[in-house]
């Protein structure tokens, strides 16, 4: 176990962001204070060569410019530089900046506009950009330069979007409608949204919480409606990487530990699959090996819970490990572990005991 970047220094964190790819090429993101007051430092790390390839700094705790990463992939970090208007006014000035991974890097401004609206999610691809606002539950895109205008992705009403993600041209999202359906859905500038992965009614069975890095597929998918959004049978399915319903070829991968589809997610890359998943109260962070549904789920230390889950590839996988109760910035630890380091995997099947 690897704690390059932990609360044990003199920095305390207040945002990370993770991503990889196949070839151990490795991302972190992370906003840290270099004083309880400001001024706070955004870097960007490569890994596993520890090259910082971008480095800003936000000067105070409350502005009057504030800088913060809105999502980061293996090619591309979403950066937003923002200002609140006025002394309460909800309008503040946006500015969104593109980086790319080949640095060290230059910014590239891509989106300068004064809005009103409440960023909830962003993903970034090497071909556009996704932000999901909350309310009203929608969200819009961006080509990768250029322009001020956000272009209308989905708007749902009575329910909510959630899981956004970005891969090349496509956006992937989870709709949850109420007791009406719980799908995934998928965009792209040319076809508009479709469903990829829905039922004919909730009641028959619901899904949420798609990831992909382009290859494989992942998502967690329930069948039989027992109250809400929870289900008799729930399982993690997986597929090739597919962008129409047609073409998925979903099948098992293993029994899930949660039993609802309101929620949850994780990442993926290099064969495997690293889930956050909940039920009555308690939660787990499993591994699934993408080839055989094989899976090791993984205790924080004592006194300790996981927060984020910043990437897995073929090698090692990267977790914010935080203090239990307290999920607030400044009491996070970023984890790196080899898979190697976890032990032989359970076969499918064989409970969630830590």
């Amino acid at each position: 176990m690897v704690r390059d970047w932990t609360t044990d220094t003199t920095y305390t964190f207040t945002g990370v962001h993770g991503a990889a790819q196949t070839g151990g090429h490795r991302l972190i993101a992370y906003k840290r204070d270099l004083a309880p007051a400001g001024p706070y430092e955004l870097q960007v790390v490569r890994l596993p060569e520890n090259v910082v390839i971008f480095d800003g700094l936000q000067q105070k705790q409350t502005g009057p410019w504030l800088l913060d990463t809105l999502a980061l992939s293996p090619k591309r970090e979403l950066l937003q530089v923002w200002s609140t208007l006025g002394e309460q006014g909800p309008k503040h000035r946006s500015l969104v900046y593109a980086l790319t991974e080949d640095g060290p890097s230059t910014l590239q401004l891509t989106y300068d506009a004064t809005v009103s609206y409440t960023e909830y999610e962003a993903a970034v691809s090497t071909e556009l950009w996704a932000m999901s606002f909350q309310p009203p539950y929608s969200w819009a895109w961006h080509g990768p330069f250029g322009g001020n205008d956000l272009q209308a992705g989905y708007t749902v009403n009575g329910g909510a979007v959630f899981g956004l993600l970005a891969v090349d041209a496509n956006v992937f999202f989870s709709v949850w409608l109420g007791s009406k359906a719980s799908d995934i859905m998928v965009f792209d500038p040319v076809g508009g949204n479709r469903k990829l992965v829905s039922f004919p009614s909730k009641i028959v069975g619901g899904a949420c919480c798609l990831v992909t890095d382009g290859k494989d597929m992942t998502w967690l998918q329930g069948s039989d409606l027992v109250s809400e959004d929870t289900y008799a049978t729930m399982n993690v399915m997986a597929s090739p990487f597919a962008t129409s319903a047609a073409d998925l070829k979903p099948h098992v991968l293993r029994p899930a530990f949660q039993k609802d589809v309101a929620g949850g997610g994780g990442v993926i890359g290099g064969g495997y699959a690293l889930y956050s998943e909940a039920a009555k109260g308690q939660g787990r962070r499993i591994l699934t090996r993408l080839s055989d549904g094989y899976y090791w789920v993984i205790a924080p230390r004592p006194g300790r819970d996981w927060a984020e889950s910043l990437y897995v590839d073929a090698e090692e996988l990267a977790l914010v490990e935080v203090l239990v109760g307290k999920f607030v910035a400044g009491d996070w630890t970023i984890v790196r572990r080899t898979i190697a380091s976890l032990g032989p995997p359970r076969p499918p099947g064989s409970g969630f005991d830590p």
